[in-house]
């Protein structure tokens, strides 16, 4: 909400109108990923993606390819924050994080009905490095044997 210059990216016409109605203020950008223009080489400071279809699949030319392609679209320092379902099993973005050569961490990504409570949502916010340390624990602890659990990949550039 404080953040003045926010953009959306999105392939679809259809779903840029729809995600308009509801983002009004928002700058969407109708374009896939590897589309985005030399206008905004150098322009981004963060790119949060969650659940984008080809990093949900392990072709690992791809991931080389988008990954490249948000570097030059990212400032120096900036940083590229993917929140991605790890299936166990299943061949994706966790599959080929060595290969693809970049400084990551994995986090996992605070479950969703403790941030619908907005004294506890302020409390993590303020905390989060401490409630991350205790959000990897009880995910070593409690979450280990769930087929699907959701992680934040982050990577620094």
């Amino acid at each position: 909400n404080s953040i003045k210059n926010t953009y959306g990216c999105e392939p679809s016409i259809y779903a840029s109108k729809f995600i308009k109605l509801y983002y009004p203020k928002l700058k969407v950008i109708n374009a896939g990923i590897d589309e985005i223009g030399e206008k905004f080489f150098n322009f981004f400071d963060i790119l949060y993606l969650r659940e984008v279809s080809p990093f949900r699949r392990g072709n690992l030319i791809v991931h080389k390819k988008l990954i490249k392609k948000m570097k030059k679209i990212l400032r120096k320092n900036g940083i590229i924050v993917f929140e991605q379902i790890l299936n166990k099993g299943k061949i994706d973005i966790f599959s080929n994080l060595k290969e693809l050569n970049v400084n990551y961490k994995i986090y996992p990504s605070t479950p969703y009905f403790l941030l619908r409570n907005k004294i506890l949502r302020n409390f993590i916010l303020n905390n989060y490095g401490i409630f991350n340390s205790i959000l990897n624990m009880l995910d070593h602890v409690f979450f280990h044997y769930l087929k699907k659990k959701t992680y934040y990949i982050v990577i620094k550039i």
